[in-house]
């Protein structure tokens, strides 16, 4: 699996490229393509905010998991 900064990386290299092609079609306004370009990025510091929220509550519970399987093997 990729990392997330990988993943994060391609899709705002998509979103630039995409956002360039519109500005250069005229297709939308440069402070559009701006707002269009932060709201992405917003939205990606949420989503990398909430998969490593999860992925830390993932550890913990593989932590107590661990304790609890060794607290078995003692008794």
């Amino acid at each position: 699996m990729w990392p997330f900064s990988t993943i994060k990386n391609k899709i705002v290299s998509l979103t630039r490229t995409t956002v360039k092609m519109e500005l250069e079609g005229e297709s939308i306004t440069f402070l559009s393509a701006k707002a269009l370009v932060e709201m992405f990025d917003m939205r990606l510091a949420r989503i990398e905010t909430e998969a490593l929220t999860r992925i830390d509550d993932l550890e913990q519970q593989v932590e107590s998991l661990k304790r609890e399987l060794e607290r078995k093997h003692e008794d």
